[in-house]
């Protein structure tokens, strides 16, 4: 007689249930990317510029990288473009430059810690 493997619908189970419990926080915490013409969403900080002539009409400095700040625990730190808006709950912590990451010249990175 074959034996009936009991756990196996239960754990699938179980796991739909959590998995399915903080969705929204998962893939609220992903950076993701956007073109530079889009809104930027409440909560979420502008973390890298970069260019890609095939994506959203093309031209310089046309996407951006966006990472939502607002699910950060206190403490937590953060470096952002220094065009961006700092989010209400953190200070400025540091500035910096990078030619990488975000346009603008000097200065051009703001690192930022949450404090409530």
């Amino acid at each position: 007689m074959k034996k009936k493997n009991i756990l196996t619908p239960i754990i699938l189970t179980l796991g739909i249930a959590i998995g399915g419990i903080f969705p929204e926080k998962e893939a609220l915490s992903q950076t993701i990317q956007i073109c530079s013409s889009s809104a930027i969403p409440t909560g979420f900080v502008v973390t890298g510029v970069s260019t890609n002539f095939a994506q959203c009409g093309g031209g310089f400095n046309n996407i951006l990288t966006i990472q939502n700040a607002s699910i950060l625990r206190p403490g937590s730190s953060l470096s952002i473009c220094s065009s961006s808006a700092i989010p209400t709950g953190f200070v400025v912590t540091g500035v910096s430059t990078s030619l990488a990451e975000c346009y603008g010249g000097f200065n051009n990175i703001v690192t930022i810690r949450r404090v409530f």
